[in-house]
């Protein structure tokens, strides 16, 4: 068994905790979205009051494996990755699943960490009887991201410009 095979097949994934803050915004950065573990610890005890049929956040987290010796128990360990999804209802639509966010550490891409968060989104999202799963995917994502939505069966179906007007 590589490396890599053991990190995938060592992961646990679970919702997101207040514990969790401090990793989910280190790896948030990594996606280019510079946060305090304060400013995600206010925006998830927020989102925590949603019910659970609008909203999802999971973490990919390793397991640490216990001691062969009786009575030691399985930690956790380090996050890798994490995935928000929410559920979309709009007049002029059927209602729908948006995957919010995705991210996977860098030194844990290509580990099969992503397909297994979105595959638990994929689950909530046919649970939640929403007839479809979107998500948005930044241009300078095309050479990593795109391609690994792509390989799931996902489909490039439009592009879109965000327009944002800010009140500071």
């Amino acid at each position: 068994m590589n490396a890599a095979s053991s990190v995938a097949q060592g992961i646990v994934i679970r919702r997101a905790e207040e514990a969790d803050c401090a990793m989910l915004a280190a790896l948030a950065g990594e996606l280019g979205y510079a946060n305090q573990a304060s400013q995600i610890a206010d925006r998830l005890a927020k989102l925590s009051q949603m019910p659970s049929s609008e909203h999802a956040i999971w973490v990919a987290q390793e397991v640490i494996q216990g001691a062969a010796q009786e009575g030691v128990q399985d930690t956790q360990g380090q996050l890798h990755g994490w995935a928000h999804v929410r559920a979309m209802h709009q007049l002029n639509l059927p209602s729908y699943a948006e995957l919010v966010a995705l991210v996977v550490a860098k030194g844990s891409k290509r580990q099969g960490i992503g397909q297994q968060l979105i595959a638990q989104v994929e689950n909530w999202t046919q649970a939640q009887q929403l007839a479809e799963l979107r998500l948005y995917s930044s241009m300078q994502r095309q050479a990593e991201a795109h391609q690994f939505y792509l390989r799931l069966g996902y489909q490039a179906v439009k592009q879109k410009m965000l327009f944002c007007k800010r009140w500071d």
